[in-house]
Parts: structure tokens; C-alpha cells; sequence
């Protein structure tokens, strides 16, 4: 029983294959590899941005790759725009702006959200929303974004693999 963590997968979106370098087939990509790493009793918590257009569509796709036995968990990021039912009537269990908790195994606490929090909860922010762009940060966010503290889960930058919870403590 893990919990494991994914951000922007952006399944179906072209653009993002200019913007970030992504291959063509990202989507096919980010689906293989959550079909290979999730198992019943596990948690699933996606940091947000899952499709772009054709949601039913993707959401299909999305769930029919995760285990029955696998609790969903959907951070809302800035393009996940249905509404909260929509959302947990394709699939999700939980629908949150952010997620609080404390990792079991290495007792640590974390702060999980699709943009960087300049709420502090715990030791780590783990994070999505710039890809492989930090640099793209502007305005507030750069003021109170700490490198020490905000960890970005770039879907480029992790080869467009899940982690764990402790995998991403460790690596990031």
C-alpha cells in the first residue's frame, strides 16, 4: 500500500508538447506508466492540470488503467474547471484544492497543491503547475517560493513516471 503522486499530465494536449518538449505520445506514455505502478490498496493523488479538452474522454482512459482498489485523489489544478460532482462522477474519490498529511513510513509532513503554497504546513510543499519551467515563476509566487521547502513535480523532469510519497521526499 503506497500512495503515489503524479502532476500535469495534461493528457490530449498538443500544446504542451511545444511548450514543455514533450514526445507525441505523452499521453500514452503517462497512461502505461500508471497502469504499471498503481495496485489495489493503494492512493492515487494526482497534483492537477489531468486533460486538456475532451475531459469525458480522458477520464475514461485515466481511470480504466488505475485498479478498482485504488482511492483517487484529484488536487484541483488551474485547468481542472468541472465542476466537484463532475469530478467525483468520473471516478475521483476525493476532490481538494490541497491535501495535508503526514507520510507514514518517514513520519514526515507534507503540503501537496497544484501551484506552490505560500501556506507552511509541515517540512516539504510538493507542488506542480511550471513543468520543466520554474523559471516561469512571476509575482508573488517567486517572492515566497524556497527551493528548500517547494518541491516541483515536473512530469518532464521525472521521465513522466509517478512516485511515491517517499520517492518523491527523497528525490526531490
Amino acid at each position: 500500500m503506497s500512495i503515489w503522486c503524479f502532476s500535469d499530465s495534461h493528457l490530449g494536449h498538443s500544446n504542451v508538447i511545444k511548450y514543455c518538449g514533450r514526445p507525441e505520445n505523452h499521453s500514452e506514455i503517462i497512461l502505461e506508466n500508471l497502469k504499471n505502478s498503481l495496485t489495489d490498496g493503494d492512493t492515487f493523488i494526482h497534483l492537477g492540470d489531468i486533460c486538456m479538452g475532451r475531459d469525458v474522454y480522458w477520464h475514461e482512459r485515466l481511470m480504466a488503467v488505475i485498479p478498482t482498489g485504488v482511492e483517487k485523489i484529484l488536487i484541483r489544478g488551474n485547468h481542472d474547471k468541472r465542476s466537484l460532482t463532475w469530478y467525483l462522477g468520473h471516478g475521483w474519490d476525493k476532490v481538494v484544492v490541497s491535501l495535508d498529511l503526514v507520510e507514514p513510513t518517514k513520519n514526515i509532513a507534507v503540503h501537496l497543491s497544484h501551484y506552490p503554497s505560500e501556506k507552511r504546513f509541515g517540512k516539504f510543499n510538493i507542488h506542480g503547475h511550471f513543468h520543466n519551467h520554474p523559471e516561469r515563476m512571476e509575482g508573488k509566487i517567486k517572492e515566497y517560493y524556497d527551493s528548500s521547502y517547494h518541491k516541483l513535480m515536473s512530469p518532464e523532469l521525472l521521465n513522466y513516471m509517478p512516485l511515491t510519497l517517499v520517492e518523491a521526499l527523497d528525490r526531490l
